[in-house]
């Protein structure tokens, strides 16, 4: 087994592979990869996981590092070297409170969009997938973004329906666990305070804002829901909390996806990394996805500033905006 870790070990720093960056590509990636082999055909399914891992290869493969031809961000801190710059023991304790609190796996108080979670769970657990409903006698499918419920539900079916809440508290933990390590990763390497993780589990959205601007004075502390100011809940900007108490779906999928972003942005990585990262997201949260779309837009401009239009059209671009491309025709199917 030492022999395997430490192999393992010299193949991922031979590479330069950063294994904060390839853990949160695979968050994202695993969900896709069940979607396919449990709602497509195999004719379908084999051709998008293959596009997938191609997708994948290639962004980690693609060239990276400032215009002087100093190393990136990524480059600069691979090699395990998360283990030497985050407080590991800091980033476990906080995630594992902050979810235990937060509804998920049923062993903190759930809100009421648990009635629909819930829901979700019992579906894929206990039907054949693809999951269809039979309305009028005729046969219609769930349509929703599930990869946010699919690793849990997937091993539950294989290994027992009653390790689903389990599961999917240490999926979310995963989740969160990565995204409070890449919080470690982008504010320095010599920083190891507590501070930070607690700030980000703290820190609210800009609802303050709105509820001056509906009710021209501040809120009470034992008042309603700041959040739900907009008597027409048009809008709304909620803190990381009530995320991940609400729609940890969206949440924790974000807060990943936001990080791989930066991280390509940063890095002065290709604009086709980008890309693949939005795409990544679409099975999680759709509306993350399209939130991002438009920094991965403003990364390509820039790109395109200083390696030209025929950048677009490199085989790299192609296979990353073609995957992109094949997903998005999926999830609209």
């Amino acid at each position: 087994m030492e022999r395997l870790f430490n192999g393992a070990r010299e193949f991922l720093i031979k590479k330069r592979l950063d294994w904060l960056e390839l853990a949160s590509v695979l968050y994202l990636a695993v969900p896709m990869v069940i979607f396919s082999f449990g709602w497509l055909r195999l004719r379908y399914a084999i051709p998008a996981v293959v596009f997938l891992l191609v997708a994948t290869v290639l962004y980690f493969r693609r060239p990276g590092g400032s215009e002087d031809g100093s190393l990136g961000l990524s480059d600069k801190l691979s090699r395990f070297d998360i283990f030497k710059f985050v407080k590991l023991e800091i980033v476990a304790a906080v995630a594992i409170v902050w979810v235990l609190i937060s509804g998920i796996g049923g062993f903190g108080f759930q809100t009421l969009d648990y009635d629909k979670h819930n829901a979700l769970f019992n579906d894929l657990l206990n039907m054949p997938w693809p999951v269809t409903y039979t309305i009028d006698h005729v046969a219609k499918p769930l349509v929703y973004y599930v990869g946010y419920y699919l690793p849990s539900t997937f091993m539950a079916r294989h290994f027992g329906l009653g390790l689903n809440e389990m599961l999917v508290f240490l999926w979310s933990l995963i989740g969160v666990g990565l995204a409070l390590a890449w919080l470690y990763r982008f504010i320095g390497p010599n920083n190891k305070k507590i501070w930070p993780v607690v700030a980000f589990v703290v820190f609210s959205g800009l609802d303050i804002i709105g509820w001056l601007v509906y009710y021209h004075h501040l809120p009470s502390l034992y008042g309603p829901n700041l959040e739900w100011y907009n008597k027409l809940w048009i809008w709304q900007y909620s803190s990381n909390t009530t995320l991940l108490n609400w729609v940890p779906q969206h949440a924790i999928a974000g807060w990943v996806a936001v990080s791989l972003l930066i991280n390509s942005i940063v890095s002065k990585l290709k604009t086709s990394s980008s890309f693949f990262v939005v795409a990544l997201g679409l099975l999680m949260s759709p509306l993350m996805s399209i939130g991002l779309l438009p920094f991965a837009l403003t990364a390509a401009l820039k790109d395109l500033k200083h390696l030209g239009w025929r950048s677009l059209f490199r085989i790299r671009a192609k296979i990353n905006w073609t995957f992109g491309d094949f997903l998005s025709i999926i999830n609209l199917v």
